[in-house]
């Protein structure tokens, strides 16, 4: 319950926004720390980055120092840590050539910042902003003498405690904990800090083997957490949390519901159902006085209950708290604009949705249910590819909402600024320079930032608000149903989709006859097995060893043995009830790396590669990213007027693009895409040479049904979204020839197929509730039907022979899938025993909708006429001609 100062504080709140738009006042600092002093942190951030823009604050680093770190405070109660984190490096950044300002705001900069990082698993630069931190306090004697710099330099020696303690550094973490403790006793005499600290001097005396000590360190802790109840406290709440936490490791779970429960009305004193047993409300959890708590308990008490699989009751409370908790995680997703925060929600929620599937697995079990069964699936849809899927659904809300073109334009014109933006300051901070001219443009760079993305977010706001139907559909994340996936698969098609446990692959197979949930236990190294699997494939051919007979055949060896493993352990069990021939795989994790149809389905004998038990015998194989996204691309309306668009960029080593990157010239693609332009009769464009520039790509690439890219492509495995493909230079240009994956967000194709020749480009950073970020997939993004893309860097020769076959095949009308395994085979086929290796054929993938091409009669007069098959269909053999570029000229940095 509330108590009257608070009833009075909400109403003071309300009065003062009321007036303050009533009268059309602009937003005073009054303003914004009344609405963060109250725990509304939504309105608190759009004051606060309103005010941060003024220039008036801007000059006075007295107004946005305090300012700053407020927001970045702020932004991670309400569960966003990367807009958290920027914020408060901005603040630390800025500050280095200031002084007018209080040496407390970068104690506590540096110690929320700290928090953030710890929260993000980045140990050590934690450990290093908390050191910091305490530092600054114990150098300061000024800061000594103050109350409030006592509680932040408190703050900051439990902070190192807590990250050293996740490193597993139980003697520093007691040292730690020992000195907050005594300092707390003498200065602050927070109880909830020094409940906190007896907690984890417990749980450290016992990992210690101290056994008695850990006994009084935590009877003093529990004591203490009886003792108080505090309404809206974040730092009881931890504390509850933590102690349940304990609990949960001696299997005591009694004790830990109860201390969940402390928990959750630590951060929701109006939680009116706990009485009654019932969960809280999504209203009353966006009540929270800090998001991302809120869901890390809630994920907690799903565990808790979750462990009582014996249970038939505790499993289906398990199942309402996760279902609770995937509606509270998707509204917290719609917070944000950005892109990473929605990212960081998905991965994080991957741990409740493993619990969730497999609590649907046992109730199935338990009660022979179908509806247990169902919903297994749509969870482990649920759980993947989501940002992906918001692409294609904001481009279908772009279609049937009726908002105004106008607006349309101007929301995809502010987040292009935006995305501009951020690249010029990532390449910025890529080539550092001394002295204060750099630090001046690095800082107007990130004011224009600030103000650009304030901008657009308060232009999604308002858009939001005229027009709610847009914005439902544009996050309307439906995923599709068992019975809808059998619908749409072809009579010979079994899609596969697997889900990764702790310890056992789930896997959902679906068929127009029926559908099963297998459960394969995994007692090896799933990702060590399938890198050593790839490695067996291509390590003689890319390694930078030397080449001998003798290696050769080790790793032919190698590839042998764990191409048998994988198909036995993760696919054989899986095909043993099914007759059809083509497979849909929806993989997950490491997975996504896989080249499926290079798998052996039975002892290979001798080194006869034509001869190989390849998985592609029997299978043709297709890839997508979800089920649901198959659906999204299979039905998405696509209607280009033109045939096919080539770009074949030339290089010179000697120049530099963009300040780091040189690459050797692709010295065939020019003569080889006139040839292909050549013999379609000017059915299409083709850009070259000095034309094929990144800013030609942008402005044409949108209205073809088949794009190639010949070039270089360079992966960031660290950094998804700063993977390139690289066009070439434009003089005096202002560091545009790189084409990211990020300026693939906001572009619009209408491609049934999208060739990419570049190496890698179906490899990237992987996230495990997103899959691989790669180059394909950002052209997926984009709006891509089909793409067909590869795994690794091919011989020219061997590409060739594949393309021709390929496009023979779609000429046929064949679907993509068999299309490419027919090409595959014949490739086979004819190559000698060594040629046909699966390093030539194995790295190239169909992801997509597997439907076969437009033919001539369902051609449009305007863009398909009777030159489509029979040119196209011969020319584009020569496209495999550009993939494996990447032999002729490496990029160095």
């Amino acid at each position: 319950m509330y108590t009257m100062r608070s009833y009075y504080f909400v109403v003071l709140s309300i009065l003062c926004f009321t007036t303050t738009n009533l009268l059309g006042q602009r937003t005073t600092m009054t303003d914004f720390l009344l609405a963060y002093n109250l725990g509304a942190y939504n309105r608190a951030t759009s004051l606060g980055e309103e005010l941060l823009l003024r220039k008036s604050t801007q000059n006075k680093v007295e107004l946005w120092f305090p300012l700053t770190t407020k927001l970045g405070i702020a932004y991670h109660y309400l569960g966003n840590y990367n807009r958290g984190l920027e914020r408060l490096e901005l603040a630390i950044d800025w500050a280095k050539n200031e002084s007018n300002y209080s040496p407390n705001d970068l104690l506590l900069a540096y110690s929320e910042k700290g928090k953030i990082l710890k929260e993000l698993e980045r140990l050590v630069e934690a450990q290093i902003s908390f050191a910091k931190a305490v530092a600054l306090f114990e150098q300061n004697k000024t800061l000594e003498q103050d109350s409030n710099s006592k509680k932040l330099y408190l703050d900051a020696l439990m902070g190192m405690g807590y990250t050293v303690y996740a490193q597993k550094k139980y003697t520093k973490t007691k040292a730690y904990f020992e000195k907050a403790l005594a300092f707390n006793d003498e200065n602050v005499k927070d109880m909830a800090l020094l409940a906190q600290a007896h907690l984890y001097l417990g749980r450290v005396e016992e990992k210690l083997g101290n056994a008695s000590l850990a006994g009084e360190h935590m009877f003093t802790a529990i004591k203490m957490g009886e003792m108080e109840r505090i309404e809206q406290d974040v730092v009881w709440s931890t504390f509850y949390r933590d102690l349940a936490a304990y609990y949960i490791a001696y299997k005591r779970d009694k004790e830990a519901l109860a201390y969940n429960d402390f928990a959750i009305q630590s951060l929701l004193p109006s939680w009116k159902g706990k009485e009654e047993g019932k969960l809280p409300t999504v209203n009353e959890l966006n009540q929270s006085a800090s998001l991302g708590l809120m869901a890390e308990i809630l994920a907690q008490r799903g565990a808790i209950y979750f462990g009582r699989k014996n249970s038939l009751e505790s499993l289906k409370s398990a199942l309402d708290n996760y279902r609770l908790m995937d509606v509270f995680i998707t509204r917290l997703r719609r917070l944000y604009t950005g892109e990473t925060a929605r990212l960081l929600w998905s991965d994080r929620a991957l741990d409740f949705y493993k619990k969730a599937i497999k609590s649907c697995l046992i109730l199935y079990q338990k009660t022979n249910n179908e509806r247990y069964k169902m919903e297994a699936f749509e969870l482990s849809e649920r759980s993947k590819s989501l940002l992906l899927l918001e692409a294609f659904k904001k481009i279908k809300a772009k279609k049937i909402a009726g908002v105004p073109i106008e607006k349309i334009q101007k929301e995809e014109e502010l987040e292009y600024a935006v995305d501009e933006l951020d690249n010029e300051l990532y390449v910025l901070k890529q080539n550092r320079r001394k002295g204060e001219e750099y630090k001046n443009e690095l800082r107007e760079k990130e004011k224009a930032l600030l103000e650009k993305r304030q901008i657009y977010e308060d232009f999604l706001i308002q858009l939001r608000k005229q027009h709610p139907a847009y914005y439902k559909l544009k996050f309307d994340l439906k995923v599709a149903s068992v019975e809808e996936v059998r619908e749409r698969l072809a009579a010979d098609q079994t899609l596969i989709e697997y889900f990764i446990g702790d310890d056992e692959l789930i896997v959902f197979r679906i068929d127009k006859r029926g559908y099963d949930i297998l459960e394969l236990p995994i007692d090896f190294d799933l990702k060590s097995n399938i890198k050593q699997f790839r490695e067996g494939i291509y390590g003689y051919y890319l390694g930078k060893q030397g080449r001998s007979d003798s290696l050769r055949n080790a790793y032919l060896e190698q590839y042998k043995r764990l191409g048998r493993d994988l198909y036995r352990a993760i696919l054989e069990p899986v095909l043993t009830k099914t007759a059809n021939n083509r497979l849909m795989i929806i993989p997950a994790g490491n997975l996504g790396f896989l080249p499926f149809e290079a798998l052996l389905t039975k002892p290979a004998k001798g080194n006869n590669l034509k001869k190989m038990p390849y998985l592609l015998n029997k299978y043709a194989v297709g890839y997508c990213y979800s089920a649901t996204l198959l659906h999204e691309m299979q039905t998405k309306e696509h209607v280009p007027r033109k045939i096919f668009l080539g770009f074949a960029p030339e290089f010179d080593p000697e120049v530099t693009l963009e300040g780091q990157y040189n690459f050797n010239p692709l010295i065939h693609t020019k003569k080889e895409v006139a040839d292909i332009f050549d013999i379609i009769e000017m059915n299409g464009k083709v850009f070259n040479g000095s034309m094929a520039t990144k800013e030609n790509f942008q402005q044409n690439c949108e209205d073809y049904c088949i794009v190639h890219i010949a070039t270089h492509g360079v992966m960031n495995a660290q950094k998804s979204e700063n993977s390139f493909l690289a066009f070439s230079e434009v003089p005096d240009s202002n560091d545009n020839e790189l084409l990211y994956v990020r300026d693939l967000y906001n572009m619009h194709l209408t491609a049934s197929l999208v060739v990419l020749s570049a190496c890698e480009t179906g490899v990237g950073e992987l996230h495990e509730s997103e899959g691989i970020a790669s180059l394909a997939r950002g052209f997926s993004y984009a709006g891509a039907k089909s793409l067909i893309t590869s795994l690794w860097s091919v011989n020219d020769h061997a590409t060739a022979v594949i393309m021709r076959s390929l496009y023979e095949n779609l000429k046929m009308g064949m679907p993509k899938d068999e299309a490419l395994r027919d090409a595959k085979l014949n490739f086979i086929q004819n190559a000698r025993k060594q040629s046909a290796h699966p390093f030539l054929w194995s790295a190239f993938i169909q992801i997509g909708d597997e439907a076969p091409l437009p033919q001539r009669e369902n051609a449009t007069e305007e863009g398909f006429g009777g030159l489509f098959w029979g040119g196209i269909g011969a020319l584009l053999v020569i496209l495999g001609l550009f993939v494996g570029r990447y032999f002729m000229g490496k990029w160095k940095k």
